[in-house]
């Protein structure tokens, strides 16, 4: 199992690589950075079968890649033939044939993650509803494939389907409804997960979180690559970072959750996150301001006002670090804000303690109530 999942791996990432380096025209920047963003979720996919085969979260992300790589890869040699060459061989007619089809997979396998995390198995209910997709798959497959035309990626003409069938021209109807069937599972997965995560508690709350904080990571990039507009260089460079974190960010945050591996540091994770992105735009609002108070109000010279701002901007951050870190952890990291209380008032104690006993009973009582183990005892030389 696990040399077929690397194998199959590999395969989805030469497919998903590939695809940027098809034509004469040269490197297709785009494909790859879509490739970039892409190939952690296949990567973390096999890491997973490899080590826990029976938990099928890893099969639907290796499937997912497989799926995207064959895609890109048709729709590459598509978009070189016929729109460059205007050579339609066999091999390009049967690539364009996959290439309307090929991403409905895909989009079911994505489907199928969230419904499979953290478990790796079908509840009951959903098991349902993950067999009545995969037929809904098979009919809009079949009816995609069987059309008498076939659409063109990058361009809006279409060309006549060699492999149409009567059948699949006559129920053509069918396929906004299929469609349409495949996008509202993919909504209710969606929301299934939230209601699942403010339901879950213990372990799975923790393995939840992770997926949950990446998830928000990449919608805040991305919030700030509208900010500084996706046409822009830094809007572009901002975008790309938010598909990574969110896809192949989010391939990682399941496999440490699936394996459970510093599950516990997610919430120290998060209140270092929220506390330096507070951090960073509480700075740069006083440098901001103090550089457009001297340069503009008081009539600096701009040299000295942007050092003036970074001087103050330089004295302020380890104050207004300790005080914002010390509130971000008050909501984001509790217990690690109840330990620091009760090891603050234990060195208050300890201070103006004068005899032993008293201090080994503090000592004492200190590591019983933020450890909480089975016994204390104290040894004394």
């Amino acid at each position: 199992m696990a040399v077929a999942a690397w194998a199959v791996c590999v395969l989805s990432l030469a497919g998903l690589f590939g695809q940027a380096f098809v034509g004469n025209s040269g490197v297709d920047w785009e494909g790859l950075g879509w490739a970039v963003a892409w190939c952690g979720f296949p990567i973390a996919g096999a890491v997973i079968v490899s080590r826990r085969p029976q938990n099928h979260v890893g099969l639907a992300m290796v499937g997912t890649g497989v799926a995207l790589g064959i895609g890109d890869t048709s729709r590459a040699l598509v978009t070189h033939n016929y729109l460059a060459t205007h050579h339609h061989s066999a091999l390009t007619q049967i690539a364009l044939n996959i290439n309307n089809w090929v991403y409905a997979p895909a989009y079911l396998l994505i489907i199928m993650v969230p419904l499979l995390f953290p478990q790796g198995r079908f509840t009951r209910r959903w098991r349902i509803v993950a067999w009545a997709l995969a037929v809904d798959l098979v009919l809009l497959v079949f009816l995609m494939a069987t059309r008498a035309r076939l659409s063109v990626p990058g361009n809006d003409r279409s060309v006549p389907n060699p492999f149409r069938w009567t059948v699949g021209e006559r129920l053509q109807g069918l396929v906004p409804v299929l469609t349409l069937a495949l996008v509202l599972s993919g909504i209710a997965a969606v929301v299934w997960s939230a209601v699942r995560y403010w339901r879950s508690r213990g372990i799975e709350r923790l393995q939840r979180k992770w997926v949950a904080f990446t998830v928000l990571s990449a919608v805040a990039v991305f919030a700030a690559a509208l900010i500084a507009g996706t046409d822009t260089s830094a809007g572009g460079v901002l975008s790309l970072a938010a598909l990574t974190i969110g896809i192949s960010g989010t391939g990682a945050a399941i496999t440490t959750a699936v394996f459970r591996h510093h599950l516990y540091d997610i919430d120290r994770l998060v209140s270092r996150t929220v506390s330096y992105a507070v951090l960073t735009a509480l700075l740069a609002g006083v440098y901001v301001g103090l550089v457009t108070l001297a340069t503009k109000e008081l009539s600096v010279k701009t040299s000295l006002g942007v050092a003036a701002a970074t001087l103050a901007a330089a004295a302020l951050f380890n104050p207004l670090r300790l005080r914002v870190q010390r509130t971000v952890d008050r909501r984001f990291n509790r217990a690690r804000y109840d330990v620091g209380r009760v090891v603050d008032a234990f060195a208050a104690h300890v201070r103006d303690a004068v005899s032993l006993e008293t201090v080994r009973g503090e000592l004492a009582n200190t590591v019983q109530n933020t450890m909480e183990p089975a016994h204390v005892s104290v040894w004394i030389a």
